[in-house]
């Protein structure tokens, strides 16, 4: 009876550790599903900004930027649907300060250090 009682104490807490440890939401497993939050307002804004830069398709360089920024981007939707908020800024932080510097780059107006 003894090891009976070990035994279901065992299964259950390791499979309380497992689900905890996963990341998922329990309901999730559960089949409950949660309708998928917006994107934040600070995602949207970074997605706006990216849509009014041109980049020239037969430039190497821009194409280089370009593809970096999405990659960016698209990190910061994937952190933005697992609420993990300080990963999705640093992303979208990254994503700015290339457009920033594509923009100010391609303006002329770049400052000499």
């Amino acid at each position: 009876m003894n090891y009976l009682k070990i035994a279901v104490m065992t299964v259950l807490l390791t499979t309380s550790l497992v689900a905890l440890g996963s990341g998922k939401q329990i309901s999730s497993w559960l089949g409950e599903t949660q309708p998928m939050s917006k994107p934040s307002g600070d995602l949207t804004h970074v997605e706006a900004l990216y849509d009014e830069l041109e980049f020239d398709p037969q430039n190497r360089i821009h194409q280089i930027r370009k593809s970096r920024i999405e990659h960016y981007l698209q990190q910061a939707r994937s952190y933005e649907e697992n609420d993990w908020d300080y990963n999705r800024d640093e992303a979208l932080e990254r994503a700015q300060n290339i457009m920033i510097h594509h923009e100010r780059k391609e303006s002329g107006t770049y400052a000499s250090i």
